[in-house]
C-alpha cells in the first residue's frame, strides 16, 4: 500500500517552501543594497561646505567678472581676499587669461566661465551677493572702464546639507565695463535655512573703499 505521508503533495509543498525561503532571502539582500542609495539621497551632496554660490557667463566672451559675498560679520570675500570668516572663493576667473592651456601649437580652452564661493559653516545673520564686471577684451584689446558691454551673468545659490536645495537662481545683465550689480541679500536662520530675501541689497565693493581694497 502506498504511504500517504510521502506522496507527491509532500514534495510539492517542500518545493513551495524552498521557493518562499529563496524569495525572502533575495528580498533581504535587495533591501540591503537599496538602503545606502536612499541614505545618500537624504543626506544630499557631501561637500566641505554648507552653501555654494556660483556665477557663470557665456564662454565665448572674454570677460573677467568678479563674485563678491559678505557675511553677517561684514567679512567680504572676492578676488582681493579669497578667505574670510567661513567663506572661501574657490577660483578667480580672469576670462581667457586663465581659461586656456597650450600644448605645442594647439590651444585648449575651458568650457566654463565662472566663479564659486563656498560658505563652510552655518553662521546666522545677513548675507549679501554682488557681481562686478572688472574688464573685457575684444580682439585681444582690453576695453576701458565705462565702455558699453552687454553681458548676462547667471547666479545660483545652493544649500548642500542635509539635502541638496537650490534656494536662488537669477540672471543679471551688465551694461558697461566696471559696473557693479547687487544681486541678492538674505538672512540665514539658526537652523541654516535662508529667509527674508531682498533683491535690492547694497553694493559690496564700495564698502571696501575705506580699507584700501576697493577698485573705485
Amino acid at each position: 500500500m502506498r504511504n500517504k505521508q510521502y506522496d507527491f503533495r509532500t514534495g510539492f509543498i517542500d518545493l513551495l517552501l524552498s521557493c518562499f525561503a529563496a524569495i525572502v532571502v533575495l528580498f533581504i539582500i535587495s533591501t540591503a543594497l537599496i538602503n545606502p542609495t536612499r541614505v545618500v539621497k537624504q543626506e544630499g551632496v557631501r561637500k566641505d561646505a554648507e552653501y555654494v554660490i556660483e556665477i557663470n557667463w557665456p564662454q565665448n566672451i572674454d570677460c573677467d567678472v568678479d563674485l563678491w559675498v559678505m557675511d553677517p560679520a561684514k567679512n567680504t570675500v572676492s578676488y582681493q581676499r579669497k578667505d574670510a570668516g567661513l567663506m572661501h572663493l574657490e577660483r578667480d576667473d580672469l576670462g581667457y587669461a586663465n581659461d586656456q592651456a597650450r600644448e605645442g601649437q594647439v590651444v585648449y580652452k575651458s568650457k566654463f566661465n565662472g566663479e564659486i564661493t563656498t560658505i563652510r559653516g552655518l553662521v546666522p545673520g545677513r548675507y549679501s551677493v554682488s557681481v562686478h564686471l572688472f574688464n573685457c577684451r575684444l580682439g585681444g584689446r582690453e576695453l576701458k572702464p565705462g565702455s558699453p558691454m552687454i553681458l548676462p551673468v547667471a547666479v545660483k545659490i545652493t544649500k548642500l546639507n542635509p539635502n541638496l536645495l537650490i534656494v536662488h537662481e537669477s540672471t543679471v545683465e551688465f551694461q558697461k565695463i566696471w559696473e557693479e550689480i547687487p544681486v541678492i541679500s538674505w538672512t540665514m536662520n539658526e537652523l541654516g535655512y535662508p529667509i527674508d530675501w531682498d533683491t535690492t541689497p547694497r553694493k559690496l565693493i564700495k564698502i571696501q573703499k575705506n580699507t584700501g581694497m576697493s577698485p573705485y
